[in-house]
């Protein structure tokens, strides 16, 4: 992955991650530009994901052209609150990354074990056809000689 800035500054580059964080503050404003490769692997399906979080958030109780006063128990625990739903948001956003991560490996998982199945069947079938025609030598009133155990 590779992160330019908008002057075509490199910010950040590194190769076959499979899991990495970048954090920065940029100083300029623009297009920033995302190139990764699929280097890593050509043949197995891929999940990016990116999570920009830009700047912070505004106050839930803004305090405009008032003079500064405390806030209020509930104001204090609706920030709280707020501050702590915004972790969940952020834990269940991960957790649905990996969710979607173990379903795409649980479903290829599913479909090889599924062809490879396919193809034992069409084996034992083609082996079952082969060596258990019926002779033409026993339907004609030959009659095959009996083993016999001494």
């Amino acid at each position: 992955m590779e992160l330019t800035a908008p002057n075509g500054q490199v910010l950040y580059k590194d190769v076959k991650k499979q899991y990495d964080s970048f954090t920065w503050t940029p100083d300029q404003s623009g297009v920033f530009k995302f190139c990764f490769s699929n280097e890593f692997s050509t043949f197995t399906h891929k999940i990016v994901y990116f999570d920009f979080q830009v700047g912070d958030e505004k106050p839930l109780f803004e305090q405009e052209g008032k003079h500064a006063t405390a806030m209020t128990l509930m104001e204090t625990a609706s920030e709280d609150i707020h501050s702590s739903l915004r972790e969940v948001v952020d834990s269940q956003t991960h957790f649905r990354l990996k969710e979607a991560k173990g379903r795409i490996y649980a479903d290829d998982l599913n479909s090889r074990v599924f062809y490879w199945s396919f193809v034992k069947l069409l084996v034992k079938t083609s082996v079952y056809i082969v060596f258990n025609e019926p002779q033409n030598e026993t339907n004609s009133g030959i009659v095959a000689p009996k083993l016999q155990l001494i």
